[in-house]
């Protein structure tokens, strides 16, 4: 509408534009993908109203596609369709921030799902594109990537199809988006230096009777971080479960981030709710509650 791309101009730049006022982030370009910055396009001629419930009925939509997607994922693991389901249909974090808050997370996991779904029906090159195509709406969704190849009895054959659609989808985003794509990359660099007041290592930094996570705590958790994808995908390519290693993957990616956002939980669900390790859903729901408590308002 104002002839601004998204990943070269923030949100500042579309002057007087109706969505003004409700705007939080006004001096940063886009973090998402490009996959999902095209579709939203689609809403540029829409109300305000209308273009805010149209994501909020693509929240709920991707929802439901995200429980019958894991119904049918963990009838073919063999795990009981009905507890996978209500992992994900009963967890607050999803509900409460997931489809009310309109994010696009829940568009990512029924993506993700797609492709565990065809990792199931021993697809595992159709599973790593969608994992990428999941990548190109947010890429958070590239840290369940390795662990589908390490997983796979041929690395190649996930590995090359993988990187295929990644150039293919590249290609369309430089095609709509030119060089300025380029730009995520530091965007979502920087992003990665800011702190959520109620991020566990902001939290950790507050008890240690910091006014604020020090720059060597980033580096801290970063490396631990590092190393524990490492062991896990050490295990994997021994034979662990690579749902199971992606799911703590994810976790270990929720306790160390300093930019820990309630509706990110989501990223972990699906993968908890998948593996026979009880240990790891367990891990997700102490982490549900625990961002759940911290988030409660405190009423005197």
């Amino acid at each position: 509408a104002h002839g601004v791309n998204p990943y070269s101009h923030a949100s500042i730049a579309i002057g007087h534009d109706a969505v003004r006022p409700f705007l939080l982030w006004n001096h940063g370009i886009t973090p998402y993908g490009p996959l999902f910055t095209t579709a939203t396009y689609a809403l540029a001629p829409l109300s305000v109203a209308a273009a805010l419930w149209s994501l909020k009925a693509l929240a709920a939509i991707c929802a439901i596609a995200c429980v019958l997607l894991l119904w049918r994922c963990a009838e073919r693991l063999g795990r009981p369709p009905a507890q996978a389901v209500l992992a994900l249909g009963l967890n607050p974090l999803v509900l409460v921030y997931g489809v009310g808050g309109a994010h696009n997370d829940l568009l990512l996991e029924s993506l993700v799902l797609v492709g565990v779904l065809a990792v199931t029906a021993g697809q595992a090159r159709t599973g790593a594109g969608a994992l990428v195509a999941a990548a190109a709406v947010k890429l958070s969704a590239l840290v369940a990537l390795p662990f589908l190849v390490a997983g796979s009895p041929r690395l190649r054959r996930p590995a090359v199809a993988a990187v295929a659609t990644g150039a293919a989808l590249t290609l369309c985003a430089f095609a709509v988006f030119g060089t300025p794509l380029l730009n995520l990359a530091g965007e979502l660099g920087s992003q990665q230096h800011d702190v959520a007041i109620h991020s566990f290592p902001a939290e950790i930094a507050r008890l240690a009777g910091a006014a604020s996570l020090p720059g060597w705590g980033h580096l801290v958790a970063d490396a631990l971080l590092l190393a524990a994808v490492g062991v896990l995908l050490v295990r994997t390519r021994r034979g662990a479960d690579w749902l199971t290693s992606a799911g703590w993957a994810f976790v270990a990616l929720l306790v160390t981030t300093a930019w820990l956002l309630p509706w990110y939980v989501a990223w972990a669900v699906p993968f908890a709710a998948l593996s026979d390790d009880r240990r790891l859903l367990g891990a997700v729901w102490a982490l549900t509650l625990a961002i759940v408590f911290v988030r409660l308002p405190v009423f005197s």
